[in-house]
C-alpha cells in the first residue's frame, strides 16, 4: 500500500472521527519521521521508537519535584490500550512506591490504585446494566424508589445522572462520628435549586443512587446485598474484573495513591459511609481498566446481549455526550465525566485529537481514565500524589491534598501519552495489513 495515501487516509479518519485539526500538527509531524521506517518486518523497532519515548517521559514525571523539592508523585501505573478486531495493544508503564511513608514497597503490576471519583462511571455502567433488568427506569423519581429520601421531591435518577440542580443535606457526613450517624445526614438531603437546564458538580447523586440501588436489589430479589456486593454480581464478576473493588486487604493486597496506612479510601464522605458508595471507593489497576474498555468496545463486533455484554451502542455513546453545552461545567457529562471540548486538556481531560463521543474522569487522588469508543483506545495514570494523612492539607505545599504542581505536569505527561498513543494507533493500523492477528502486551 502506498504509505503516503495511508497517512492521509489515517488523518482524514480522525478528523472524520471528530478530532481537532490543529491538534493533528504535533502527530503528523511525528509519524511523518517514521514513514522511511514502515516495513513489513520492522514493527517491533517501530514500536520500541515509540515505548522508549514514553518509557522516558514516565521516567521524567515520576522523578519530578516542585519548588519545595518535594516529588509530585511517588508511584506511577500507566497504560496505553488500543482494541480493534485484529487484537490488542496493551503497553503499561510500571515505578515508584506506594505512599510518601517511609520504607513504603515498589508497586507492581498486581498494585491497586484508591481512583475516588472514577468510581462514578462503575456507577453509571452499573444503574444501565440494572435498567437492563427492569429493576428501575432512570426516569422514575428517587423518592418513589426510596422513600426516606423525601427531600428530593420530583428528582429521578435520570436529574441524578445528569447532576441537576444543587442538593444538599443538613449537615456534613464528614463530620459524622459513625457510619450510622453518615446515612442519617444522607437520608436529610433536599433540593435547594431544581434547575434541570445546568449541572453542578457534586457527590451526593452518585451516593444516593447507590443506597437505591441497595434498597431496589433488596426489595426485588430479596437478598440483602450491599453496594459493593451489587456492583460485585452486575459488572465486576461478570466481566473479570478481578482486581477492582471496595474496601481492600492490607493484609494481602498492594495499595497505593489513598494517602494513609490503614488502607482506607482517601474520599472522606465515602470512609464514613463505610467505603462502599457510588461515588468513590473503588480501587482498581490499569489490567482492570483496560479490562473495561475491552468489555465497552467489543459491543461494535458483536450483537447485543445484556446478559453478556457490559453496555449497549447506545448507552457508551451516551457516556461521551454532553448534556448542558450552554452550563459553565459544560465540558461534564454524567456524574461529572468529562466530555470533548475544542480547547483539549486545557478545558477538559479528553484530548482534542480524540474522537466524538470520548469521555474520560479524573479522581480527587490524582489518577485519570480515557475511552474513546470510536478509535478504540484507552489511557489510564494511576499514581501515588497525596500527601501523608497529616500533612496533605498544608495549603502551603499542597492544593486539593496533592503537591503543588501536580496538576501541571499530569498535563504535560498526558498531553505526550495521548500523541503517543495515535502514533502506536498508525502502527497497528498499518501492520493489521500483514498479519490477521496483531497483539501486543508489555509492562516495562
Amino acid at each position: 500500500m502506498n504509505k503516503q495515501n495511508m497517512l492521509s487516509d489515517f488523518f482524514n479518519q480522525l478528523l472524520n472521527n471528530g478530532a481537532g485539526k490543529e491538534s493533528l500538527n504535533k502527530l503528523k509531524e511525528k509519524i511523518i519521521k517514521i514513514i522511511p521506517d514502515l516495513k513489513e518486518d520492522n514493527k517491533d523497532k517501530l514500536i520500541e521508537h515509540v515505548i522508549s519515548e514514553m518509557i522516558e517521559k514516565s521516567r521524567m514525571f515520576l522523578n519530578e519535584k516542585n519548588q519545595y523539592d518535594m516529588n509530585l508523585i511517588t508511584s506511577l501505573a500507566s497504560s496505553i490500550y488500543i482494541f480493534d478486531k485484529h487484537g490488542q495493544y496493551k503497553f503499561k508503564f510500571i515505578g515508584g512506591v506506594e505512599s510518601r511513608y517511609d520504607n513504603s514497597k515498589k508497586i507492581t503490576e498486581e498494585t491497586v490504585f484508591d481512583i475516588a471519583s472514577i468510581t462514578k462511571l462503575f456507577t453509571i455502567i452499573l444503574v444501565f446494566k440494572l435498567e437492563e433488568f427492569g429493576y428501575f427506569n432512570i426516569n422514575d423519581k428517587i423518592i418513589d424508589l426510596h422513600p426516606e429520601y423525601i427531600g428530593l421531591k420530583d428528582f429521578t435518577l435520570l436529574d441524578l445522572l445528569m447532576m441537576c440542580g444543587e442538593i444538599y443535606t443538613d449537615g456534613d457526613i464528614r463530620s459524622a462520628n459513625n457510619k450510622d450517624e453518615a446515612e442519617k445526614i444522607l437520608k436529610t438531603a433536599y433540593i435547594k435549586n431544581n434547575d434541570r437546564y445546568k449541572n453542578k458538580y457534586s457527590d451526593f447523586g452518585a451516593i444516593i443512587i447507590s443506597k437505591v440501588c441497595e434498597k431496589i436489589i433488596q426489595e426485588k430479589t430479596q437478598e440483602k446485598l450491599t453496594y459493593d456486593q451489587i456492583m460485585e454480581k452486575y459488572i465486576l464478576r461478570p466481566y473479570g474484573l478481578t482486581k477492582t473493588r471496595y474496601n481492600i486487604n492490607l493484609k494481602t493486597d498492594s495499595i497505593s495513591g489513598n494517602g494513609n496506612l490503614e488502607g482506607l479510601v482517601h474520599d472522606p464522605k465515602s470512609r464514613k459511609l463505610g467505603g462502599n458508595v457510588g461515588s468513590a471507593g473503588l480501587f482498581t489497576n490499569n489490567d482492570d481498566l483496560c479490562k473495561l474498555a475491552y468489555e465497552m468496545y467489543k459491543v461494535k463486533y458483536v450483537n447485543y446481549d445484556y446478559l453478556k455484554n457490559m453496555i449497549s451502542k447506545d448507552n457508551l455513546t451516551k457516556l461521551g455526550t454532553i448534556i448542558f453545552p450552554h452550563s459553565n461545567i459544560s465540558q461534564k457529562g454524567y456524574l461529572g465525566l468529562y466530555q470533548k471540548h475544542p480547547l483539549g486538556l486545557l478545558k477538559t481531560f479528553v484530548p482534542d485529537e480524540y474522537g466524538n463521543f470520548s469521555f474520560a474522569h479524573q479522581g480527587w487522588t490524582g489518577q485519570l481514565a480515557v475511552f474513546d469508543p470510536i478509535n478504540s483506545i484507552h489511557n489510564s495514570i494511576l499514581v501515588n500524589t497525596v500527601g501523608k494523612q497529616n500533612e496533605q492539607n498544608d495549603d502551603k505545599y499542597f492544593k486539593n491534598n496533592k503537591p503543588i504542581g501536580f496538576g501541571k505536569y499530569l498535563n504535560i505527561y498526558y498531553q505526550d501519552m495521548a500523541t503517543n498513543t495515535l502514533m502506536l494507533l498508525f502502527i497497528k493500523k498499518y501492520y493489521n495489513l500483514y498479519n490477521d492477528k496483531n497483539n501486543i502486551e508489555k509492562c516495562i
